[in-house]
């Protein structure tokens, strides 16, 4: 095979979309780059979406004759409203995109049955699937004393109930959801955002509109 480290990483060029500037979106290789990895020596490719990096594995896997597995994370669907293009355009593509790339998966991995079942139902995928929770480590015990500190530097009671959000905030998120709930319960209950994202401002804006 190639003579490659074997933490090899090779970077390659990215670009940022107008109607979604948090999210870089890395360029497949191009030029010298695009056979630098032709001759590495693996047994599988494994991409992690169907766009950009994820169709140039796709082609190397076929180049260097081994499987191609990739993982399904992201209800693409749900994004449809950072496409400049009508939504019916936009989900017609998207469902050839899709189905071209997966089809062509000796196997898709996905979070939960559920996962499956919508891609099944809706793109007859027609690739062997595992599901593969996407677990959260939880910690052995609970550190009471900065618990605590963290409770008292945003005003919340110790007693009092505290429900935390971690992730993007953006519109696919469905968070006005979360905040139109929240703004339901007693004010013993506490809802803490943590994170960043394209509806930021507008949710805090939201927030303070229904009084929390």
């Amino acid at each position: 095979g190639a003579d490659l480290d074997p933490l090899y990483v090779q970077r390659v060029p990215s670009w940022v979309s107008p109607w979604n500037t948090r999210n870089p979106f890395a360029y497949p290789p191009y030029g010298p780059l695009s056979t630098r990895l032709d001759n590495i020596d693996v047994d599988i490719v494994h991409s992690h979406h169907p766009f950009g990096l994820g169709l140039y594995g796709h082609r190397l896997a076929r180049r260097l004759g081994v499987p191609h597995v990739s993982t399904f994370h992201t209800l693409y669907f749900s994004y449809i409203h950072y496409s400049p293009f009508p939504p019916p355009v936009s989900r017609w593509w998207l469902r050839t995109v899709l189905t071209q790339f997966y089809s062509g998966c000796a196997l898709l991995t996905v979070p939960s049955k559920d996962t499956e079942n919508q891609l099944r139902a809706e793109m007859r995928m027609p690739c062997p699937m595992e599901v593969h929770p996407t677990g959260v480590s939880l910690p052995g015990r609970v550190d009471t004393e900065r618990a605590a500190a963290l409770r008292a530097l945003m005003g919340i009671a110790q007693n009092d109930r505290v429900v935390l959000y971690v992730g993007r905030i953006a519109w696919e998120k469905n968070c006005r959801l979360l905040l139109e709930s929240f703004a339901r319960l007693p004010d013993n209950c506490h809802l803490v955002m943590v994170g960043g994202g394209p509806d930021g401002d507008s949710q805090a804006e939201f927030a303070a509109e229904l009084g929390m």
